[in-house]
């Protein structure tokens, strides 16, 4: 959450180290403002996927990989993107890696011995 805070508040300063057109910044900033909150459930994705594919069952992670990307961020990217733009986008980002973060680790525990 604070990564999230960090980018959130100085978005506007950040973006445009990288790059001063307008339209980018714009653009650039939504993205800091809405996708960052889902960073720490899709690094739950990647720690799961990781502890799958160490302990030899890789197909936990291939199915959380196919259901983010193909059932859930592009069907939703679509539809939002053209709903809502780019906001619509990055909502679809933040909606699909909250969703399999969170299913990732109800899963990890699940099946990882504590």
């Amino acid at each position: 959450m604070l990564l999230t805070g960090v980018l959130a508040i100085s978005a506007r300063l950040i973006v445009p180290l990288f790059n001063t057109d307008a339209d980018v910044v714009r653009v650039a900033t939504v993205y800091l403002w809405i996708v960052p909150v889902s960073y720490g459930t899709a690094g739950m994705i990647q720690v799961a996927s990781s502890a799958f594919n160490a302990l030899g069952k890789p197909t936990p992670a291939v199915i959380m990989t196919v259901l983010r990307m193909f059932v859930l961020y592009i069907p939703l990217a679509y539809l939002g993107g053209r709903l809502f733009g780019p906001v619509g986008i990055f909502a679809a980002a933040t909606i699909a890696n909250g969703i399999i973060g969170i299913a990732a680790y109800r899963w990890s525990c699940r099946i990882v011995p504590s």
